[in-house]
């Protein structure tokens, strides 16, 4: 009996079923005792049914080809096959691998390749539905052909099925066909033959291995890097070259590139010795072919030419030292001899130093410095100022060929607009008639200029107006202009050798001071400034400044707060004062209102109590 019936694929004219009931038209005219009725589906519903069980539910078959898609059962066999023209042997065992398709009843056969077994192997039959051999020949192999001990006959050829894999065993079982034990196939003699010569050619003391391929995968992309140098100053026109080595630890070989310094002359792609393997001695590289191998071949002589033989020497008998450089001759402060050039390595990169550090545990990589320090350019020294127009104007003719304007900075000057600094100076000299003598220095923040203008005063003797032309000052010893960082109380201009001591400033200076938070007039600062510099005597400036207000009032004139502070305290600058005076001042005049030294007491004097 078959395994399954062939069945059609679901296409629309192929559906051929015999099994359907008759299905009649339902009946709703009938004739009862001669009376024409009509009958309802009320009237079965009253009737009672004569038994309540189910009938049991239908399950709809699915076609093979869904039920056992992508199930292959594993058959393993073999065929004898005949052979008369060795004397060695007389027949020869394939094994080979059946495989059955469920799904559609088909199978192939493959007989897994040998080496060297001079036979066409791979597939012996293409997956197709094999016939039964005559007189079945109408029948189809199908599962229940197959089984652990049968032989199964195709085109002419009998298989023995010696085994089969776990699935096809559980796949026969739960059909119900009982699997028999593994069987021994028979010993192939063709097979045994070459195994045994094969055996006569591995050599009972086994050769050292030469794994040239472990070497490469372990070591590819792995390179260390030595930065060297050659100095050929000693020959003429010499000079040292900076050279970069790289070590390939895939094949222990190296390259040594130049590395092209701005304006030397070179070009190229700077490689300084090719990708290859570095001998020590270059002078004994005149060696035929073949006289240096990886082995060395020792001869056997007896005095029969048949006896004689060759062996390997597996003792490295007289060979010595490697004759080319490796990674254990590479360090910092070696030197290695290329070609007749001598190449000091002075310094590695951080995957060598943790290369080393890990094979050979050197933990020592002190580099050489051999950088020779730049040389200074030489500049032209500036002229001085021919003394016509401005110093800008001078410099344009000594930098550019063609006369230029100098360029003025016109954001600075957009942002500041007229804004200026004002202060109130004197002459810093011991000269009796020019101690008494009053400048006012307005600073111009547009372009860092500056004017001096000296009061008018009667019967002095001096007539006062402009001291100096609205210009640009030089710091003397520098060659910068004066800044705005340059003005502060108690600062000294120099201007023509005459010293300006600033005494004043306006309160506009002192807002634009305090505004930019420049350093002695930041409030925050100069407070935390005074507390440190006042703190140990306290006292005596609390003391002071009580007794210098006659009044009792609590506010005292600015010239009176100054000096008190100036007495109790070296630290402080005019400046520093000013911006405490003006910190502290009533309504915020500390010129006309005077200054509130107690807030001031409270804030600075006893601030940590």
């Amino acid at each position: 009996m078959a395994f399954r019936q062939s069945t059609l694929p679901p296409l629309p004219g192929n559906s051929f079923n015999t099994d359907q009931a008759p299905k009649p038209r339902k009946q709703q005219l009938t004739f009862a005792n001669g009376v024409p009725v009509v009958l309802s589906d009320s009237d079965k519903a009253k009737r009672v049914p004569s038994s309540t069980l189910r009938s049991d539910p239908t399950v709809a078959k699915q076609p093979a080809w869904l039920v056992f898609d992508r199930q292959t059962l594993s058959f393993d066999a073999y065929f004898q096959e005949a052979v008369h023209e060795r004397r060695e042997e007389h027949f020869r065992v394939r094994k080979c691998k059946i495989f059955f398709f469920p799904e559609d009843d088909t199978l192939e056969v493959i007989e897994p390749p040998k080496a060297d077994s001079g036979l066409p192997q791979g597939k012996l039959l293409r997956r197709h539905r094999v016939p039964k051999p005559a007189p079945r020949d109408d029948e189809f192999y199908e599962v229940e052909d197959f089984n652990v001990g049968k032989e199964i006959t195709i085109y002419g050829r009998t298989f023995l099925i010696y085994d089969c894999d776990k699935f096809t065993r559980d796949f026969l079982t739960k059909l119900g066909v009982s699997v028999g034990q593994p069987l021994q196939p028979p010993t192939d003699p063709y097979s045994t033959l070459r195994e045994n010569a094969k055996a006569t050619q591995v050599p009972l003391r086994p050769y050292e291995r030469q794994d040239k391929l472990k070497q490469f995968l372990e070591n590819d992309r792995k390179v260390l890097r030595f930065y060297c140098l050659w100095d050929d100053s000693d020959s003429e026109f010499g000079e040292k070259r900076y050279l970069v080595l790289h070590y390939f630890l895939a094949d222990d070989t190296l390259e040594i590139r130049e590395v092209q310094q701005p304006n030397s002359g070179r070009d190229g792609p700077g490689v300084f010795l090719r990708r290859q393997k570095l001998p020590k001695d270059h002078h004994g590289q005149t060696k035929v072919p073949g006289a240096v191998t990886s082995r060395t071949l020792l001869n056997v002589f007896a005095p029969s030419g048949l006896q004689g033989r060759h062996i390997l020497d597996s003792l490295h008998t007289g060979s010595g030292e490697s004759a080319h450089y490796t990674d254990k001759d590479l360090e910092i402060g070696a030197e290695i001899n290329v070609y007749g050039r001598t190449v000091l390595l002075c310094d590695c990169d951080d995957f060598t130093k943790a290369y080393y550090k890990e094979k050979y545990g050197m933990d020592h990589f002190e580099p050489i410095h051999v950088e020779e320090p730049e040389d200074e350019i030489p500049r032209m020294p500036t002229p001085p100022h021919t003394g016509f127009g401005t110093e800008e104007d001078s410099l344009v003719s000594v930098n550019h060929l063609i006369l230029k304007p100098p360029k003025r900075q016109f954001k600075k000057w957009f942002e500041e607009g007229s804004r200026s600094l004002q202060f109130k100076a004197r002459m810093d000299t011991d000269n009796p008639v020019d101690m008494d003598r009053e400048f006012a220095i307005t600073f111009y923040l547009a372009d860092d200029t500056l004017a001096i203008f000296e009061s008018r005063k009667r019967n002095s003797g001096i007539a006062g107006g402009k001291f100096l032309e609205r210009c640009q000052l030089k710091v003397p010893g520098t060659s910068r202009a004066y800044g705005v960082e340059d003005f502060r109380l108690g600062a000294v201009i120099e201007a023509n050798k005459h010293r300006f001591l600033l005494t004043d400033a306006s309160d506009f200076t002192f807002t634009f001071m305090e505004q930019n938070k420049m350093p002695e007039s930041d409030v925050d600062a100069v407070s935390a400034k005074a507390r440190q510099s006042l703190r140990d005597n306290a006292p005596s400036v609390q003391a002071a400044l009580q007794g210098a207000d006659s009044v009792e009032h609590g506010v005292l004139p600015l010239d009176v707060f100054e000096g008190v502070i100036v007495q109790h305290t070296a630290d402080l600058t005019l400046q520093e004062i000013r911006t405490l005076a003006r910190h502290f001042a009533e309504g915020g005049d500390a010129r006309n209102n005077g200054i509130n030294y107690q807030r001031f007491t409270e804030e600075i004097l006893h601030a940590d109590a």
